[in-house]
């Protein structure tokens, strides 16, 4: 720019995603209540300080309260086409990038959030980093507007893996510490300490 004004931060999208089945977990995660708050909740919370606006994707909810919600673009087909319901969301409101949380990820922590928001340029997608393969987390990452099309493409030739749609040779990773998934009742109870599950 050359005349020192400041670079103008990213417009980024909270995107929430609660459209899954919880086949494993047995009850609906997304309203399962932990310390008051359903898991969906939380996460649209945790995103509320680092984003411009937040959106939950799921055809399972759509009236939650306080938060305004979008249907999957491909209901069934997994994160994958929730991210894309999100990155449309991104592209008609000219935002610069999605930040993706999946809602079974309650324990994250907020500046952990921060410090990938931190990083995040517009033009190239942030993940936190996980010890196991693929080696991030593509349900807790930033991806530019433009991954949109990248994302349609995959589920149109029948992908179905959100990780597919990050690439460390084009983005980048970032260590903000342990990252776990509710995906089973024993899970929720180690994570929490015995805690029952409220539906």
């Amino acid at each position: 720019m050359g005349d020192g004004a400041p670079m103008a931060s990213p417009s980024i999208l909270g995107v929430v995603l609660a459209g899954g089945r919880s086949r494993r977990f047995g009850s609906d995660k997304a309203v399962a209540v932990w310390a008051g708050r359903t898991l969906v909740t939380r996460a649209a919370d945790s995103l509320r300080s680092l984003c411009d606006d937040v959106v939950v994707v799921s055809s399972l909810h759509p009236d939650l309260p306080g938060v305004r919600t979008v249907p999957d673009t491909r209901p069934d087909e997994g994160p994958l086409a929730g991210i894309e319901a999100g990155l449309f969301v991104a592209e008609r409101e000219d935002r610069d990038g999605v930040f993706v949380l999946a809602c079974d990820m309650p324990a994250v922590d907020p500046e952990a959030l921060r410090s990938l928001s931190e990083v995040f340029d517009g033009g190239r997608p942030v993940s936190a980093a996980r010890a196991v393969e693929p080696g991030f987390e593509p349900l807790c990452a930033i991806y530019p507007a433009s991954y949109r099309a990248k994302a349609s493409r995959l589920l149109d030739a029948g992908e179905r893996a959100a990780w597919r749609l990050f690439s460390k040779a084009e983005g980048e990773v970032v260590e903000v510490g342990a990252i776990v998934n509710v995906n089973t009742p024993d899970e929720w109870s180690d994570l929490i300490g015995g805690e029952e599950i409220v539906p």
